[in-house]
């Protein structure tokens, strides 16, 4: 569809994004930051006037240990839609919904079922989309009858598919937040032949201006995210998230006002970044491993200490002989279908490493 609703972003007031072809100047979004580093995958896109009543209609998109962060940060309007519509035969919550006759607005629901279930959330929850084999399922509560899954008459379209998939959302807290499970536009899936609704989840939230956050991890038996949370932040607007994986854990920084210091607490103890944003791995025994800076000039947290001359963006990673490399990149690297690069390289940057036990000066290549 041509109307924001119907697909995976932010609608405003209940009322769907201009048509792109209609805007103009500084209405048009831009990719204000595309990082490509082996270990951590990062983007941020900037629409801040793709509502004429937003100050900030920002998201940031990062890729590490196979699990996507995603952080959208809408300041502006009085309803904030988060929209999701996955690819899937069941989805579930894990907390409690209730039937609701009539959802509202019902352009959103693109021809599909007015009815839908509700919940209103405090804490952080998870809704899961299962895919899977040949099969037919109806796992939807019976008031709304069967979805069928029928594969295309020649075989799976997918044939790498032979296991039951999961793919889990999971949206950090925010009070007040409500959640719903609605059927939109009904889907026929050539080839594979996929009928019924799309499953979609919904995250309102009303005179709210905190940024959504959430994570996505798809597996077979068990999610690879075993814990996540919000690490308590300022200034205000700004998100600190923690989440560790069975090998790792991961600290994501992000601060929509880079002028001004950003402060947080991780386990107890102190962490500052002076900039955009900031991506810390850790090893399974706590030590870090691989840094991403985006718009940084300095970065301070329990074990490694980092300060640039003016901000930049760097990625770094520790090597097996206990020695930091570091690659200075350009906001922009990217390349086009056919492999040529779209952006400018980076020019050397130098930066001060301190760590238990050494402080040195490090020299980081600019990517060419």
């Amino acid at each position: 569809g041509k109307a924001s609703y119907s697909h995976n972003t932010v609608s405003v007031d209940m009322s769907s994004q201009r048509p792109g072809n209609e805007l103009q100047g500084d209405e048009i979004p831009r990719v204000r930051y595309f990082q490509s580093a082996p270990e951590v995958q990062f983007t941020e896109v900037w629409g801040d006037r793709i509502y004429p009543q937003m100050t900030r209609y920002r998201r940031a998109v990062l890729l590490v240990e196979d699990v996507i962060v995603d952080i959208f940060d809408v300041v502006g309007g009085q309803v904030h839609d988060w929209l999701y519509h996955g690819d899937g035969y069941t989805l579930d919550f894990d907390l409690p919904v209730q039937p609701v006759e009539r959802f509202e607005p019902a352009a959103y629901l693109m021809g599909g079922d007015p009815r839908c279930e509700k919940a209103v959330a405090a804490e952080a929850w998870s809704a899961t989309w299962e895919l899977g084999p040949e099969k037919t399922r109806t796992g939807q509560p019976l008031h709304l009858g069967p979805v069928k899954w029928t594969p295309h008459d020649t075989g799976d379209f997918y044939p790498e598919r032979k296991q039951t998939v999961f793919h889990r959302l999971t949206m950090l807290p925010s009070p007040g937040t409500e959640i719903y499970h609605l059927r939109t536009y009904p889907v026929q899936k050539k080839p594979t032949g996929n009928e019924g609704f799309t499953h979609t989840v919904l995250a309102r939230r009303r005179n709210n201006a905190t940024p959504f956050v959430s994570l996505f991890d798809t597996y077979l038996k068990q999610p690879r995210v075993r814990q996540r949370e919000l690490l308590p932040a300022k200034p205000e607007g700004s998100v600190a998230l923690s989440f560790a994986t069975d090998t790792s854990r991961t600290v994501v920084m992000y601060n929509p006002e880079p002028e001004r210091r950003m402060e947080l607490v991780d386990d107890g103890k102190r962490v500052e970044m002076h900039g955009h944003f900031a991506v810390v791995c850790f090893t399974a025994d706590g030590k870090p491993k691989n840094v991403l800076l985006c718009g940084v000039s300095r970065l301070q947290l329990p074990g490694l200490a980092l300060e640039l001359e003016a901000p930049a963006n760097l990625s770094l990673t520790l090597r097996a002989n206990g020695r930091w490399t570091a690659t200075a990149r350009a906001d922009l690297e990217y390349e086009s279908l056919d492999g040529k690069p779209v952006c400018a390289s980076a020019g050397d940057v130098d930066l001060w490493l301190r760590t238990p036990t050494s402080n040195q000066k490090i020299r980081a290549r600019g990517r060419r």
